[in-house]
């Protein structure tokens, strides 16, 4: 079913409650399969979105019904928060951190415009390298495919231990052209 009053806002704290029980919502399903605490969830979704984080939310009508964050980091405090080695200069780069939808909403473009909007405000801070991690093994997850067959992302890192996990780059010059 095609939604039509779908509208994208900027974050503000006082949805945190609501995106918690969409992000948890979000990963509980495949390939994650990830329960969560919602107040757990509400705290670090507040420790992780700051004043220069792009945060957006897609709302159907008063109802959040996707999201998407992602800020600048240097190489070295990304490989640090990730745990794992990039093997790339050293750079300010494009953390493009989370991208959900429920279900009822996806393929329907609202993931494509909230990352188009992400995009941009990466594009105003001069950023040229995105950075996502996401899901291969044993299912890909939707990020994982998306990206790499439409965008053009490729695998610069994989976790240790083969858990599944990678780690996705690409130049953002360019982007915003396969974001339509």
């Amino acid at each position: 079913m095609e939604k039509e009053n779908i509208s994208y806002v900027r974050y503000l704290p006082k949805n945190a409650n609501e995106l918690a029980g969409v992000y948890s919502e979000v990963f509980a399903g495949p390939p994650w399969y990830e329960k969560f605490d919602r107040s757990q969830v509400v705290l670090d979704i507040q420790k992780e979105i700051g004043f220069e984080t792009s945060a957006w939310l897609a709302m159907d009508e008063k109802r959040v019904v996707g999201f998407t964050w992602g800020y600048s980091k240097r190489i070295p405090d990304l490989e640090k928060k990730l745990g794992v080695s990039l093997n790339i200069s050293d750079r300010e780069v494009a953390y493009q951190s989370e991208l959900g939808l429920l279900p009822d909403y996806r393929g329907q473009k609202i993931a494509n415009n909230l990352v188009r909007l992400r995009l941009d405000d990466f594009l105003e801070q001069n950023l040229e390298y995105g950075i996502v991690r996401t899901k291969e093994l044993p299912e890909p997850s939707v990020t994982f495919s998306w990206y790499t067959n439409k965008l053009g992302y490729e695998i610069i890192a994989r976790y240790p231990k083969n858990d599944g996990r990678v780690i996705l780059g690409r130049s953002l010059i360019g982007l915003r052209k396969l974001l339509v």
